[in-house]
């Protein structure tokens, strides 16, 4: 996906998460101390880097040039700090429900519980004036699993309780879901868990084994959750990343796996600050951009977090996720491409296809052919592109578009936007308020049921009104016009826009006022 697809696909982005998507969140609530250590953690990144390669968020937002405001720096839900792209809600130590691992804890309601309850109160106040086009990336639960494995080893000492605890952990992300989803989110980004047992915490403490078969409880439960949360919301797009194959596919490729960059194998206990190798990393701010450099060939910065290298990669696999979720593109030659439920975008190139949106909010563009696009159900954008096309909206309030071609639109049930463009077009409304264009060309429009809105255009067209009240739009004045025939079939004439023939249209606006026909024949 290219950035311009990005950014024309969504307005605004939402992070959730704990210390792998953490911006200068946790140094807000805690700039003194010991976690993150400010000579191991530059710029309040839970890694080496710094703002342009840091975490993976940095990559994400220096990639698509966006700015995201880190909500616990503080000012966002008082309006003192302006909302441009977004905001990042992760905090390094959080849980997946209202704990957070480090003494935070104590003065401070934290958890993924937080990070939402904030997001909401800021929907309800009006700061986050709408969700509908937003991504929402939603990454936590491992502090769950290294928290519970470290220090209560003998609550998940079974299969069984270990299936029990991952499904509690998965409650919690799928409970965060539904709320999302409930404020009209219409695409969430949810990364499943790495193989935790990769971790030089877990290895040097003996719990490899246990947290990796909490990551693969972690991860069945969450696929079981995500599908039935598809089923109870079919017109959204609920896309998965999978971040345990693909961090045991990249783990090999790092010569400096098994230790962190920064640390001896010395743990003294879970949590605790680590002990930095003075042979490796001088521990001072000065030295800090050469131990990053060195740290290229690790994986792991410290016992739990990957280096910036890695975090390049995973930025890299999530955003070809979403592109792949969101994005298909057709051939040159003539295609077949079916959508699934949730928005998508679904670019038909060349040819001549047929092209059909499924459930959800979708962007159908057919390229150059003579193509066919069916939007089904949702509030839909069909593109037609050159040739003569068929665009059909379906059910939701739809926006199409023909361009050059004799191109036949249908927008059927919903308030509805048909633009014909340059040719002679067919243009029928059906059920519902639609507004109805026809562009340059001598051009059909019926509005079939509703009020609708006929915007005159150049040619000589004919305009059936149907049920409702209907009103003919001039961007003229009255007096440059000429009227014959009766209220239900008369013709409109001027040098401007040529003579148009209408039927039951009850009124025409001109640039100066909305006259009654039954006036204008009088």
């Amino acid at each position: 996906m290219t950035v311009s697809n990005f950014l024309d696909f969504f307005d605004s982005y939402y992070i959730f998460g704990d210390s792998l998507s953490d911006v200068n969140n946790f140094t807000a609530l805690d700039p003194v101390g010991p976690i993150p250590q400010l000579n191991l953690f530059n710029q309040g990144r839970f890694t080496n880097g710094n703002e342009s390669e840091g975490v993976w968020v940095d990559y994400f937002t220096n990639e698509l040039n966006l700015e995201l405001s880190s909500f616990y720096q503080g000012g966002i839900a008082s309006g003192e700090v302006t909302v441009v792209d977004g905001i990042n809600f992760a905090l390094g130590a959080d849980t997946s429900g209202s704990k957070n691992i480090s003494p935070l804890d104590e003065f401070f309601d934290l958890g993924l519980t937080n990070q939402v309850d904030q997001f909401v109160d800021l929907v309800e106040t009006g700061i986050v004036e709408s969700v509908d086009d937003s991504l929402i990336i939603n990454w936590i639960g491992a502090n769950d699993y290294l928290d519970v494995a470290l220090t209560q080893p003998d609550t998940v000492d079974t299969p069984e309780e270990i299936t029990d605890f991952a499904s509690q952990v998965v409650d919690n992300i799928t409970s965060s879901l539904t709320t999302f989803l409930d404020l009209g989110a219409e695409v969430i980004v949810v990364p499943n868990m790495l193989d935790l047992g990769l971790t030089p915490l877990a290895n040097l403490n003996q719990v490899a084994e246990v947290v990796t078969n909490l990551s693969i409880a972690h991860n069945e439960a969450l696929e079981t959750s995500l599908t039935q949360v598809r089923e109870d919301y079919p017109d959204v797009r609920i896309i998965e990343v999978d971040m345990f194959d693909f961090s045991g596919e990249i783990y090999p490729e790092f010569e400096n796996n098994t230790e962190g960059a920064t640390e001896t194998n010395l743990y003294p206990a879970p949590f605790t600050p680590v002990n930095l190798d003075p042979n490796l990393f001088p521990g001072s701010l000065e030295n800090y951009e050469a131990a990053s450099q060195r740290a290229e060939d690790f994986f792991w910065w410290d016992s739990v977090h990957p280096t910036t290298a890695v975090h390049e990669l995973v930025f890299e696999h999530i955003l070809d996720t979403i592109t792949g979720e969101l994005i298909t593109t057709g051939t040159r030659g003539d295609d077949l491409l079916i959508g699934s439920n949730g928005k998508e975008r679904i670019l038909g190139f060349s040819g001549n296809d047929t092209i059909t949106g499924g459930t959800g909010n979708d962007t159908l563009i057919g390229g150059a052919g003579d193509d066919v696009l069916l939007g089904e159900s949702g509030n839909d954008s069909l593109i037609g592109g050159s040739g003569n096309d068929l665009l059909i909206g379906g059910p939701g309030d739809d926006t199409l578009n023909g361009g050059p071609g004799n191109d036949t639109l249908v927008g059927e049930s919903g308030d509805d936007f048909l633009m014909g463009m340059s040719g002679n077009d067919l243009l029928i409304g059906g059920p519902g308020n639609d507004t109805l264009n026809g562009g340059t060309g001598n051009d059909t429009l019926v509005g079939s049921e509703g009020n609708n809105l006929f915007i005159g255009s150049p040619g000589s067209n004919l305009i059936h009104g149907g049920t409702g009240e209907d009103t003919l739009q001039y961007r003229a004045v009255r007096r440059r016009f000429e009227f014959e025939g009766t209220p239900e079939l008369f013709t409109a004439s001027s040098p401007q826009f040529g003579t148009d023939t209408l039927i039951n249209v009850e009124f025409i606006q001109f640039r100066d006022g909305l006259f009654a026909v039954s006036d204008l024949l009088s």
